[in-house]
């Protein structure tokens, strides 16, 4: 009966677990600064100022069960786009500039710069990646299953 029990247990807890992940974000050395519940399907937006023409760029991911589908490109200055040999003509959204990316990562590195101020939107939730410090590498991917309570980044 406890094994039948355990069985049916371990078959629900799949099921659930399905199409949700964390998003953990990790420092340089490995440890966790972050992470967050997301689904196949969650936005996510890596925000920075772009150290070259200084001008706000988001680059817009999905989460699938391989990691992260590139989907556009925003920026404050068409530049920041042509540099990136994304073609034109640009889409404007507001004071942004927008290219359509078809692009795959199975995880995302960014290296915090003095001027970045690089910030991950995960729905609702903003995490001020800078924090890490500057010439910080962090790495961002998702880990199948049930979330660890969300934290703080460099919560000490």
């Amino acid at each position: 009966m406890v094994l039948l029990a355990a069985v049916a247990l371990i078959l629900i807890w799949t099921a659930t677990a399905a199409g949700r992940y964390r998003l953990v974000v990790t420092s340089e050395e490995g440890n966790t600064l972050w992470t967050a519940a997301v689904s196949n399907g969650s936005a996510v937006i890596l925000e920075y100022t772009n150290s070259l023409y200084l001008a706000q760029t988001q680059e817009h991911f999905i989460v699938t069960p391989r990691g992260f589908a590139l989907r556009e490109i925003w920026s404050t200055s068409d530049a920041v786009l042509a540099s990136n040999s994304l073609p034109g003509p640009y889409a404007r959204q507001g004071s942004f500039f927008v290219s359509p990316v078809k692009a795959f990562v199975p995880h995302i590195v960014t290296r915090i710069g003095p001027t970045g101020r690089q910030t991950l939107l995960v729905g609702d939730q903003e995490v001020p990646l800078y924090q890490a410090g500057t010439g910080a590498r962090v790495t961002i991917a998702l880990r199948q299953g049930f979330p660890a309570p969300a934290r703080s980044l460099l919560r000490r």
